[in-house]
């Protein structure tokens, strides 16, 4: 009987644990003849295309920086000296991994298909803060 406590206790007490779940895409710059507002543009559409199928609320003043929210979920763009930065992070619990990785590679495939050109890879640094973190408050 104490086993079996022993048991179910340690089970409630991992499923409960806090995992987080992210990916960050790096895209290489404009494609030659395009201009920085087109390139822009694409990743733009990419991410509100993607938030949109996720019903995720974005924000963004028609370029980059970009984002989408809605907890636990949190997708961001920004550009960068040498094209942009996607990133996604997500809070769970560790058996929702799965669905987590699905929903980064679905946002993947949709940066693959408006970018293209094996110019999105992902790297395995950390991402730039969203652009929320950085706003003042009135």
């Amino acid at each position: 009987m104490t086993r079996t406590f022993v048991l179910v206790w340690i089970l409630l007490a991992l499923s409960a644990c806090d995992a987080s779940f992210g990916r960050r895409w790096d895209i290489g710059g404009p494609i030659a003849g395009a201009t920085p507002e087109a390139f822009e543009s694409r990743i733009l559409e990419a991410v509100s295309t993607y938030g949109a199928k996720e019903g995720l609320a974005c924000v963004s003043g028609g370029h980059l920086p970009v984002e989408c929210y809605l907890q636990p979920v949190r997708v961001w763009a920004v550009a960068g000296a040498h094209g942009a930065t996607v990133c996604y992070a997500a809070m769970g619990v560790p058996f929702e991994r799965g669905e987590y990785e699905a929903r980064m590679k679905a946002l993947g495939a949709e940066l693959d298909a408006q970018v293209g050109g094996g110019r999105v890879t992902v790297t395995a640094g950390g991402c730039p803060p969203p652009p929320s973190f950085s706003r003042q408050s009135d």
